[in-house]
């Protein structure tokens, strides 16, 4: 029978290291991390977001003041409302009315009171004459200052219409700041249950996990994988794949070490072996 044993001064530190691996895969390591794995808001986060709350379900004063200073032009509440009108119009009428009353009307008395027929239907006559031109440049005062009034406020009332779709949108800000914290908070929580659903993922997956890393050992190999405990979604790895890769290892593992031509395992394989049988049992109930 022809065996091909490592060479003699290999095999203790081939022992040694098998025997490390077989302490290592039995062992409770490797473990996740047991402390928090997402940070906590800092309080400086959880005064913005508290303000921010509380301004977004409040409002904008100014914004609130700007909407009902709007609606009160679009009423019409200001066609008649400013207190200087009126004596915009005295100050522009008033030479005209003293001049009649100083100059004109005292001229006309004058001469036909001279003519012996002051109060005659003439002077009548003369007075209504005289009295044209200053209705004339009342009228036209009037127009220029309360008519001027008037079209001002009513393009100010066109211009609120036109601001009007503008306010309602702005209504719409503090809804859309509260729903940015809101879905702030809700990452935050995801962030939590992500957390918790790698944590149980690890836990899931660490036995097949371990089952590959002794394989690796055992075939030359030195890294560990832990690909299970990365991302948010369930593990697709087919168990089954990785669990017969370890069976087909051990037993290259164990015709390596010195088993016969015909499969042997030899002088390391029996432990092996049966270390292998005992965890591929466990992982297939049988």
């Amino acid at each position: 029978m022809q065996k091909a044993d490592p060479w003699a001064g290999l095999q203790p530190y081939l022992s040694q290291l098998y025997q490390s691996a077989g302490n290592w895969f039995n062992s409770p390591t490797p473990q996740y991390y047991p402390g928090q794995t997402v940070a906590g808001q800092a309080p400086e986060t959880e005064a913005a977001l508290g303000m921010g709350t509380q301004r977004a379900l409040t409002g904008n004063p100014g914004l609130q003041a700007a909407q009902q200073q709007n609606l009160n032009t679009l009423q019409g509440g200001y066609l008649n409302s400013n207190p200087y009108l009126n004596s915009m119009f005295t100050s522009a009428t008033q030479p005209m009315v003293d001049q009649f009353r100083n100059a004109v009307a005292p001229s006309l008395a004058s001469q036909f009171s001279s003519a012996g027929r002051f109060g005659s239907g003439a002077h009548q006559q003369a007075i209504t004459s005289a009295e044209q031109p200053l209705a004339q440049g009342l009228a036209s005062a009037a127009s220029s200052i309360y008519g001027g009034n008037y079209e001002n406020e009513r393009q100010r009332q066109q211009a609120a219409i036109g601001a009007a779709p503008g306010f309602a949108q702005a209504d719409y800000m503090d809804l859309d700041k509260l729903m940015g914290i809101g879905q702030y908070r809700q990452q935050t929580a995801q962030d939590l249950i992500n957390a918790n659903m790698q944590r149980y993922n690890f836990g899931q997956n660490q036995p097949l996990d371990k089952l590959n890393a002794l394989s690796q050992l055992l075939q030359g190999g030195s890294s560990y994988g832990t690909k299970s405990s990365e991302g948010t979604t369930s593990n697709a790895r087919n168990p089954f794949a990785g669990a017969l890769g370890g069976a087909s290892a051990l037993t290259g593992i164990g015709t390596a070490l010195g088993g016969t031509t015909a499969g042997g395992l030899g002088m390391l394989a029996g432990p092996w072996g049966a270390l292998g049988g005992a965890l591929l049992g466990g992982l297939f109930g049988g």
